[in-house]
């Protein structure tokens, strides 16, 4: 074991290295495939992408002391911190320290993010252009695992599959039991759970289609569809319900959100999601294997959050601490037919019981506050086109957040989503490049998304800038625009050729919360 931990160690010193030597696009890149991969050849605290996101601090400084007050970044820091607190009063304190680290490197990693597009780049093309070649092969290798269960089995008792997932594989036969072993669940090369192996797949594909609307490219989208058609093969049922609503919710949200839309296009969507939500609950039902999982995965739940709300009513503020979970179920498990090793199945749950109601809360506002600013931004949209783009990535984040409020998955959806959750997280506030942003090949500085905003003495710096040119007639161009530059189509005369007004019509937006 110590041979391994130097090792680990030594590798990380060396990573270290080349992070200070590579270029922040290079850093991203491999932050994103050692994310999509998550090859787990030895056991350690985090994952490789996690390491070398905490590594690239170095070179993304000033962008992570910026992104420590944004409330974003700052409620992941509180959930780290509720964590740390939380030992005090914790059965097994060393559980706690995974966590927290983990919260770094999601700042971290944001920070790296919001970096890379003020250099000019367009984080959700960059980012899907280099997980969906590999979520592509991911998916194909579900669909075979569904299809042929005894490939699957070779491969699960193989070494490459304990290489690339871990003791989850090496153990999955005997002490780390898992539902990939079930006949009708496949999770491909990179997972043994086939839930978590729905949510990464489905969370990708809405940011291909997303992307699709972005660059009109029928390759973003046939990867889409591949990845869609591997997450549904999982056997998930959270992914058939999921892949009903928000499909169809991301492409109407742009229309319902327009400044310009009708009252019949808003009914007529009020109308269309519920009906379609019914009809697909009823073709499930007439399914009776779908119909009886459904059920019992909705009662084990139920057993679950049944045991959670009791313990709740007993110590709601500190929750159970680290290592207080387990013992808890374990006597409710006795008394029914459930395993005595599950999890909540609800990342807030799972905080709470960890952390107390701080890190529950903590959570809970981080998602809020990312909902919002992603409505805003569908509102803002130049046109339907980057109001879909918007929509889909929403799609996307709302995926992460209710199959985690019903699988074991987390606030982030899972290692191999973080690059996908930095970049949702930086789109939410800043989609574009900076208009003066530098562009690649350049050294110039641009704007920060997680910033803090500019004081009044500043604005009413440049308002009297402004004032005083207009009356000695010269042309005063401001220093920095505090809007990305849009990409709505537009006539000669300013207006927008789409249902979306003329942004001449209504207040400058910068497409920020304050």
């Amino acid at each position: 074991m110590s041979v391994e931990i130097l090792l680990v160690l030594l590798a990380g010193v060396i990573a270290l290295l080349v992070v200070l030597l590579l270029s922040l696009s290079a850093n991203w890149s491999i932050m994103t495939i050692l994310a999509a991969v998550s090859p787990q050849p030895v056991t350690t605290i985090i994952h490789f992408s996690q390491m070398w996101a905490l590594g690239s601090v170095p070179r993304t400084w000033g962008r992570a002391s910026n992104a420590l007050l944004h409330p974003v970044t700052l409620l992941v820091l509180g959930y780290a911190l509720a964590a740390l607190v939380a030992t005090d009063w914790s059965q097994r304190p060393a559980f706690a320290v995974g966590p927290a680290i983990a919260a770094l490197s999601i700042v971290a990693a944001i920070a790296l993010a919001d970096a890379n597009r003020a250099a000019g780049r367009d984080m959700l093309l960059v980012t899907v252009r280099l997980c969906a070649p590999l979520m592509c092969v991911q998916s194909l290798s579900t669909i075979v695992f569904q299809l042929f269960d005894d490939v699957k089995e070779t491969y699960l008792h193989s070494a490459f599959a304990g290489w690339l997932i871990g003791d989850q594989a090496r153990l999955l036969f005997t002490t780390l039991r898992n539902n990939v072993t079930d006949p009708t669940k496949s999770g491909g090369l990179l997972f043994v759970n086939a839930n978590r192996a729905s949510m990464v797949m489905a969370a990708v594909a809405l940011c291909c289609w997303a992307a699709s609307y972005r660059s009109r490219l029928a390759r973003d989208r046939a990867a889409a569809l591949i990845c869609f058609a591997g997450a549904l093969s999982t056997g998930s049922k959270t992914a058939v319900i999921l892949a009903v609503v928000l499909p169809l919710l991301a492409f109407l949200l742009p229309y319902l959100l327009a400044p310009s839309r009708s009252q019949l296009q808003l009914a007529g969507a009020l109308i269309l999601v519920p009906l379609v939500s019914l009809g697909a609950a009823q073709v499930a039902s007439r399914a009776t294997d779908f119909t009886t999982n459904a059920t019992e995965a909705t009662e084990a739940r139920d057993a679950l959050w049944t045991a959670a709300s009791a313990a709740f009513a007993d110590s709601p503020f500190r929750g159970l601490g680290w290592g207080g979970w387990a013992p808890l179920w374990s006597a409710s498990a006795e008394r029914g037919e459930l395993p005595a090793t599950l999890q909540p199945h609800n990342f807030l749950i799972w905080a709470w019981a960890n952390t107390g109601l701080l890190g529950a809360l903590c959570l809970a506002g981080l998602h809020l506050i990312l909902i919002v600013a992603a409505l805003r931004r569908i509102r803002r949209a130049a046109d339907a086109r980057e109001g879909h783009v918007a929509s889909f990535e929403l799609a996307a984040l709302l995926w992460m957040l209710l199959h985690g409020m019903y699988d074991n998955t987390e606030y982030f959806g899972t290692e191999h989503t973080i690059p996908l959750f930095a970049m949702l997280v930086v789109n939410s506030f800043r989609p574009k490049p900076d208009a003066d942003g530098a562009r690649p090949g350049t050294r110039g500085r641009a704007g920060s998304t997680l910033q803090r905003p500019r004081t009044r003495e500043a604005t009413r710096t440049t308002a009297t800038q402004v004032s005083r040119g207009a009356r000695s007639g010269r042309a005063t161009v401001p220093l920095r625009s505090s809007r990305p530059a849009a990409l709505g189509t537009r006539s000669k005369h300013g207006r927008s050729t789409g249902p979306w007004p003329s942004r001449a019509s209504r207040p400058e937006q910068d497409g920020t919360v304050s």
